[in-house]
């Protein structure tokens, strides 16, 4: 680290330096607060390191200013029913907008020789993310924020809802739901493909929904008394086990809106003897045992929910898959 006192405004020094300098017991993350974007400095030429171990000059900041962004998250109220609602542009500029649409609602259970059947998981919701939104000041924006895949009936999963940012002309934004995970039986039962989203997981041998388009991913496949995983926004389902291990839900997407990384739009555990594994970003676990309804999805990361497990016997003709979680809508500026 420089020596205090007068140097030049070209002595260099990183963040690593500082965390060792100060020694403190509990070493203060420095470098995750003061590596903000350039965009919230003024001016903002000679941009803020990026990583710990880059080196900068000690008057970086000096003569800046740092103005925070504003940053509106809407969710729904209810998780099972989709939320409109409008924003006003106070300025002319570029706006961040991140859309996350409904988790796919985990495929029911059913019991049936030569053993239960899981249902599959849902399919995450699309994590569709823009950093540079036109908006004029005075415009109103309509916001959309899609519902959770939800069905209380034993029939397939639920496919999640849409959640938009759009213009008084249209969508600039649109974030599909996630895919229904397939009904244990009949073994037919096909799962469904989310619009830009994940499919959901496939059940009693049967395929994994594909997703309905980039950046969607498709759902595991199902094995004879197992559910395929979700997919999820970031990485496809995992097939269900030919052992009764339930496959586990892909993987969610991660951004940054918000100042902190999230995953969102995991997809959901497909149901089993032994259920999947939730995906990283809200997908819901697949059922633990039979006879047990699925996993919920998380609200407002839009989450698929995990496959109902097979029935036991004289308990009914299916277990319920989980329902999907809500998307949300986040938008930051200046």
């Amino acid at each position: 680290m420089p020596t205090p006192g007068t140097y030049p405004s070209t002595t260099t020094i990183s963040f690593s330096q500082v965390n060792t300098e100060f020694g403190l017991a509990t070493p203060s993350p420095m470098n995750l607060k003061y590596r903000f974007p350039t965009s919230i400095y003024t001016p903002t030429v000679s941009p803020i390191p990026t990583t710990l171990a880059a080196t900068f000059p000690v008057d970086i900041l000096h003569g800046r200013t740092y103005t925070a962004p504003f940053i509106n998250s809407y969710t729904t109220p209810t998780p099972t029913t989709p939320f409109s609602t409008t924003w006003t542009a106070t300025f002319t500029g570029n706006i961040k907008v991140l859309c996350v649409g409904g988790g796919g609602m985990g495929g029911p259970g059913n019991f049936g020789p030569p053993g239960g059947k899981g249902g599959g998981g849902g399919g995450g919701g699309a994590v569709i993310y823009n950093a540079t939104v036109p908006v004029v000041s005075g415009t109103v924006y309509p916001i959309t924020v899609g519902a959770g895949g939800n069905n209380p009936l034993p029939a397939g999963g639920a496919t999640g809802g849409t959640s938009t940012f759009s213009s008084p002309g249209g969508a600039l934004v649109t974030a599909g739901g996630g895919g229904g995970g397939a009904t244990a039986n009949p073994a037919s039962s096909t799962p469904a493909a989310g619009t830009k989203a994940s499919g959901g997981g496939g059940a009693h041998g049967a395929a994994g929904g594909l997703g309905g388009g980039a950046p969607g991913t498709a759902g595991g496949f199902g094995a004879p008394q197992a559910g395929g995983g979700g997919g999820g926004a970031s990485t496809g389902g995992v097939n269900g086990s030919p052992t009764g291990l339930g496959g586990a839900g892909g993987s969610g997407l991660s951004n940054s809106i918000t100042g902190a990384p999230v995953l969102y739009g995991g997809g959901g555990g497909g149901g089993a003897t032994v259920g999947g594994g939730a995906g990283p970003g809200g997908g819901g676990p697949g059922a633990p045992a039979t006879g047990l309804t699925g996993g919920a999805g998380t609200n407002g990361r839009g989450g698929g929910g995990g496959g109902g497990s097979s029935s036991a016997p004289g308990q009914g003709p299916v277990t319920i898959g989980g329902f999907g979680g809500s998307g949300i809508v986040i938008i930051a500026y200046p």
